[in-house]
């Protein structure tokens, strides 16, 4: 694999292995006497063979999303709470209080595979590269698009692919090659993919982010309320961004939220 470095390979960690990538407390039975004992895992029709870096190493079942950790960074609360300085006191301590579990629980995880399972710990580490972001980019195209993954190819080039160690120690020919000309052309398509996607998620904050699930429906109990909120949240963005009457036919007309 081309982005891919031999010391990578050299350990065997691109080669294929078996991964529950969807463990969470549904999907995990424990001994009700015992819950720290594990009598069966289910839900394993999904699982696949592939290598560990393209496996969800992080299981669901620590539920984070929250700021990025460092591989083995621990959370500082001092840190966290500033997040939430301007939260009223009591909610503002909660709710660091909270995160700085979760992320506690997250570096707990990294430190108990890095001492236990280095294959995937190193795992873990290639996902924070480049190399990595090059792949998952390539596979996740119907998802991110195309300028999304140019743009950090035109990145690379810019900096003659120092990011990628197989490039960096042979003769070899470089994967891609961009003209000046093709250059700004995906800086510029990436500057309006990235405008659009900040679009998205502005109208998503305007019509409330807990409306929008991963099958794209509402509940029965919600219907009614969301179809009084989108038409009005329509009208505002619409008259926000909207300069003239041909821009207005042009956001009606893509307009995804109806």
């Amino acid at each position: 694999m081309m982005m891919v470095g031999s010391e990578w390979s050299l350990t065997g960690d691109h080669t294929s292995h078996i991964w529950h990538s969807d463990l969470h407390s549904v999907n995990i039975f424990v001994d009700p006497k015992t819950p720290s004992e594990i009598l069966g895992i289910i839900d394993w029709q999904s699982t696949g063979l592939a290598p560990l870096y393209d496996h969800t190493i992080q299981p669901y079942l620590l539920d984070y999303d929250g700021p990025p950790l460092d591989l083995l960074e621990r959370p500082d609360l001092t840190d966290i709470r500033s997040l939430y300085q301007d939260y009223p006191a009591p909610l503002g301590e909660r709710k660091a209080t909270s995160l700085y579990t979760k992320m506690s629980l997250v570096s707990l995880y990294r430190h108990l595979v890095h001492k236990k399972m280095p294959l995937l710990f190193k795992a873990l580490e290639f996902r924070e590269t480049v190399c990595f972001q090059l792949l998952l980019f390539a596979r996740n195209l119907l998802v991110d698009g195309e300028a999304t993954y140019l743009a950090l190819s035109v990145d690379q080039q810019r900096k003659n692919w120092q990011d990628i160690p197989r490039f960096n120690h042979t003769d070899e020919k470089l994967p891609l090659c961009f003209s000046e000309e093709m250059l700004h052309q995906i800086e510029k398509d990436h500057e309006g993919a990235t405008a659009s996607i900040e679009l998205m998620r502005e109208i998503q904050e305007m019509i409330g982010p807990r409306y929008f699930y991963t099958d794209g429906m509402v509940t029965h109990d919600e219907y009614d309320e969301v179809s009084r909120i989108i038409p009005r949240v329509k009208e505002e963005f619409i008259c926000k961004y909207a300069r003239d009457e041909d821009e207005i036919t042009e956001l009606e007309g893509v307009w995804s939220f109806d």
